[in-house]
Formats: structure tokens, C-alpha cells, sequence
């Protein structure tokens, strides 16, 4: 994986990311139901914060 690319499961709070891809090994219920979400290739994200057991992480959405 190079340098400039990590997954979702390696940002911390207060990390900003633009999604790149979505995992071709996701089963397509996942995929769907993340890009209704409005995470798709090109969207810019943040990390507010993460839940106080860890997960499930919170994820914003930044307008693009």
C-alpha cells in the first residue's frame, strides 16, 4: 500500500482523508450501503472522534 494511502481502521481522531476506493473484497450490500451514505471515491472525510469503546468509529462527511 503506498505511503499516502491507509485504510479507515488506521485514522485517528482529528485525521482528514479523501476515500480513494472502496475495497473490491467488501461484499456489495457494504458497498451500497456506503456509497447511499455518501462515502465514495473523492469524498473528503474527518475523524471528530471515536466512541468510548472504540467502535464503531465516527465518520463526517466534509462537503466537497
Amino acid at each position: 500500500m503506498p505511503n499516502n494511502v491507509c485504510l479507515l481502521s488506521d485514522l485517528t481522531p482529528g485525521d482528514s482523508a479523501i476515500i480513494t476506493s472502496i475495497s473490491e473484497e467488501a461484499p456489495d450490500a457494504v458497498r451500497r450501503r456506503l456509497n447511499d451514505l455518501g462515502f465514495a471515491p473523492g469524498t473528503p472525510i474527518t475523524i471528530p472522534r471515536r466512541a468510548p469503546i472504540g467502535t464503531p468509529r465516527k465518520i463526517r462527511r466534509l462537503a466537497s
